[in-house]
């Protein structure tokens, strides 16, 4: 009976320090993991939020242009266009050899002095702008961007 005594004793105490240990952690929820523990609260930087813009990027080409008494000179240009929505990709996919040609006669009106000065790169950015949406129905090209622009 004696030996019967000592291992009520010990297991009794040491049942109730479990059923306790249970009942604390139920109340007191669970242990977040350890990285939240390690986690440092580092002050949030806000800055300006990016809005991503559907863009176009048309490859480069090469045009004749004219140059009023010298000989034959070539406009490389590549265009990248910033699109009002991404579906007006698709349809410039699907045109892409229209919309090249009306670039084609639009650059064929220029004279190298023209596409030379600075101040005109505004307003051909424009007229790029207005010839390419006269052929979109699903968008419009918002603003280009010259990733080429060499005359030969």
């Amino acid at each position: 009976m004696r030996y019967f005594k000592l291992p009520i004793i010990i297991v009794i105490p040491l049942l109730l320090i479990l059923l306790g240990g249970g009942v604390l952690f139920i109340i007191w929820g669970k242990r977040p993991p350890s990285d939240e523990i390690n986690r440092v609260e580092r002050p949030s930087v806000e800055g300006p939020s990016i809005v991503e813009t559907p863009e176009y990027s048309m490859s480069p080409f090469f045009l004749p242009i004219v140059d009023i008494g010298k000989e034959e000179r070539f406009l490389k240009i590549a265009i990248n266009l910033e699109l009002s929505n991404q579906e007006v990709s698709g349809e410039i996919e699907r045109n892409l050899s229209i919309l090249r040609e009306n670039l084609l006669f639009l650059f064929k009106r220029k004279t190298v002095r023209e596409l030379q000065e600075d101040k005109d790169k505004t307003q051909l950015s424009n007229e790029i702008i207005t010839t390419l949406n006269s052929s979109l129905q699903s968008g419009t090209i918002k603003r280009i961007y010259f990733a080429e622009f060499l005359i030969l």
